[in-house]
């Protein structure tokens, strides 16, 4: 038993204690939590902008379950509160989307599936009203153009009149 944490504590003096906060490492889990807890705490303060690079930070690295699954979907909510000012809905459905793919079983996962319904059936709706647009603006155009061609028609008839007066 001595022998066994003898071991251990001279690898963790070789090692450092920074290879355990590494991916893999025994820590690694407690240092993602200490950074989204940094984040809610951002976020508790007002500072969406300081919590949002927390949480992208999160994500970017490798995965930590129940805390990396949380940061998907408060970053996901972050990016939905932005969305009117800089069009972010589109990374808001990418990483609700991620979260349902990477942590399928996540409790955060089943939130977050309404959200990407929502979101898809916005999207739907976007391109249908840009359709509609560029099908009413070309409607427009070919009415004004046939209004035209009626004045063109009106005006040539009124000097067939005139000719057949004469």
């Amino acid at each position: 038993m001595k022998q066994l944490l003898t071991t251990i504590i001279l690898a963790v003096q070789l090692t450092g204690c920074a290879a355990l906060q590494k991916p893999g490492g025994l820590l690694y889990g407690h240092g993602q939590e200490q950074k989204l807890t940094a984040a809610v705490q951002q976020l508790r303060d007002g500072n969406p902008k300081t919590a949002t690079s927390l949480l992208a930070a999160i994500c970017a690295e490798p995965g930590a379950a129940g805390v990396t699954d949380e940061a998907l979907f408060r970053l996901g909510l972050l990016y939905l509160r932005t969305s009117s000012e800089s069009n972010d809905a589109p990374l808001a459905q990418h990483t609700f989307e991620r979260l349902q793919r990477e942590y399928p079983a996540s409790p955060w996962t089943r939130q977050a599936t309404p959200l990407i319904r929502l979101l898809s059936t916005i999207n739907e709706t976007q391109r249908q009203n840009h359709s509609l647009k560029a099908l009413n603006l070309s409607l427009t155009r070919e009415n004004r153009e046939l209004r035209q061609s009626m004045e063109k028609l009106k005006h040539l008839d009124m000097e067939m009149e005139n000719k057949n007066k004469q």
